[in-house]
């Protein structure tokens, strides 16, 4: 198989919030990782997300447990002209300032499953903050993200779909609906708004999701076309004085 180069990225926001070095790297296998983590001048405290095409274990001998595979994720794109598909009494539209606090609390009952979660290394109450932030994030200070929000028959945000612009697709970034409104078809009502803001900015439209997470069901009835996979990795290292992520952290997880 063919190596294709590491891509690195930063998140700013990840980076405050955690106090520390914050990276996102993708390449083919966690060996190619591995073998550029040996030689590059990295200094501790640093937290590294890790995208891998292959399924595969650290060599033998790597470095203690810093290194811990997380979760395997399934990307989905969609590039169809959508169907008809409505709900009565449940109306979606553009977010406003004004929604900002009541999106952010359905994000507050949403995504217990996340990789943040899913990383013992980070306390319950970080993993919260970090989820909170990424969604704060994505409401004021990403110029290149529109949200839906969703509005029951008494005009309450009852659930929101946060979609990237780029400038070869869209991308639904995260997507949540009230507990007490689930399982009533009201996720596939904003996943078919995506679309249909996808159509119109003639755009394919592409979604990542856990690989165990029933979402996959919902894209798949909705024409969207399993692309790859791959494996989410952390790598965390803290400097001298602390002993874990969460005293790395002490300010904000306090």
């Amino acid at each position: 198989m063919k190596t294709k180069a590491l891509q690195f990225s930063t998140d700013s926001w990840m980076t405050q919030l955690l106090q520390l070095q914050s990276l996102k790297v993708s390449t083919s296998s966690i060996r190619d990782y591995l073998n550029w983590r040996e030689h590059a001048n990295l200094k501790a405290p640093y937290f590294i997300t890790v995208k891998t095409d292959l399924e595969e274990r650290p060599m033998s001998g790597s470095r203690d447990n810093e290194l811990v595979f997380i979760q395997k994720m399934n990307q989905y794109v969609w590039n169809f002209k959508p169907k008809s598909y409505a709900k009565d009494g449940f109306v979606v539209k553009f977010s406003t300032v004004g929604d900002i606090t009541k999106i952010l609390k359905v994000g507050s009952e949403a995504f217990r499953l996340s990789r943040f979660h899913r990383d013992k290394r980070f306390s319950p109450k970080l993993a919260e903050k970090i989820k909170s932030q990424w969604l704060l994030s994505n409401l004021t200070s990403r110029e290149n993200c529109e949200t839906l929000v969703l509005l029951d028959e008494n005009g309450e945000v009852v659930g929101f779909s946060s979609i990237l612009n780029y400038t070869d697709r869209l991308v639904i970034d995260l997507i949540a609906i009230t507990p007490e409104f689930r399982g009533k078809g009201l996720g596939r009502l904003l996943v078919y708004h995506s679309q249909a803001l996808s159509f119109k900015k003639n755009l394919p439209l592409t979604v990542g999701t856990q690989s165990k997470n029933t979402a996959n069901a919902l894209y798949r009835s909705m024409d969207f076309k399993l692309v790859n996979s791959s494996c989410v990795w952390h790598d965390i290292r803290w400097d001298s004085a602390s002993t874990s992520l969460t005293e790395s952290t002490r300010l904000i997880d306090s």
